[in-house]
This record gives structure tokens, C-alpha cells and sequence, in this order.
């Protein structure tokens, strides 16, 4: 299935990084494990946040590990971050 979609994608021009980070999201959302993504070096959450956007079911849970604190002080204002949603490791 992926090689048709990669052939759809060089004809019409489309970015393969969503198509497949959805496709693997629906995955994982069927399933009945529990799945831990771990950011490793969270930075400002981008990578959680563009994650976030496909993997978002109830059976994934997101942990953050910054080693920076000017990093983690904008981290702990982030609303996933206060809600709970997402847990923050300071490593400094």
C-alpha cells in the first residue's frame, strides 16, 4: 500500500511525512496496547506538537526530557504541559 501512495504523492506533489504519520496514527489507535513517545530533547514542544497533530489517541502517551532550562521554563507555561497531558522531565 505504501508504494501506491508514495507514486500518488510524486504525481500530485504531496509531502509523504503526514500521509505516513497518519497512516501509522490510525495503526496504533486501533490497536489495544498502550504506546510511550518519548521526546528526547523537547527544545519548545515542536515535536510534540507536529506528533500531536496524527498521534493523539487515548492508548499513546507523550513524555518530554529537556535538558535546558530556558527550555523548560516556556515548556512548563505550555497547556498540555500544565493540564497533564504531557509529562516533563527537567534533566538539568
Amino acid at each position: 500500500m505504501r508504494h501506491l501512495i508514495k507514486k500518488y504523492a510524486r504525481k500530485y506533489h504531496i509531502k509523504m511525512e503526514p500521509v505516513f504519520a497518519w497512516l501509522d496514527s490510525r495503526r496504533l489507535q486501533w490497536g489495544k496496547e498502550m504506546v510511550l513517545f518519548l521526546d528526547c530533547g523537547a527544545n519548545l514542544g515542536q515535536g510534540y506538537e507536529w506528533f500531536a497533530k496524527y498521534f493523539n489517541s487515548d492508548c499513546i502517551q507523550f513524555e518530554m526530557f529537556e535538558p535546558n532550562p530556558n527550555c523548560v521554563s516556556v515548556l512548563c507555561k505550555k497547556d498540555y504541559v500544565t493540564n497533564g497531558k504531557v509529562k516533563l522531565n527537567e534533566l538539568g
